[in-house]
């Protein structure tokens, strides 16, 4: 999955601090949010292994550069949610350990 990837390469290595920092990290919050929606279309589509290794990547992300509560809260609760429906134990208690709050 490359959504939005080549975007942000690009700001991370402007010159401009501006581009660096703040709209690199508005870049990923929107491809936090994308990858966080692309799994729930995955789910309707019974594909829960690729749903789950978006969402890990949309929280991995979204925790490393301080995505806004709200944002990390979406994608905890999505998780949470499709590993009950899966009944995937091991995904089920990742997610239950995930905070919704910023570290």
């Amino acid at each position: 999955m490359t959504l939005g990837d080549e975007q942000i390469e690009r700001a991370t290595k402007s010159d401009s601090e501006f581009m660096r920092d703040e709209h690199a990290n508005n870049l990923r919050m929107s491809q936090d949010l994308a990858l966080n929606l692309l799994a729930a279309v995955y789910f309707r589509e019974q594909r829960p292994a690729e749903v789950l290794k978006l969402l890990e990547r949309a929280y991995e992300q979204a925790t490393k550069f301080h995505a806004p509560v709200n944002v990390v809260r979406q994608i905890v609760e999505t998780g949470r949610g499709i590993s009950q429906s899966t009944g995937d134990a091991v995904a089920m208690a990742a997610w239950s350990g995930r905070s919704t709050a910023q570290n």
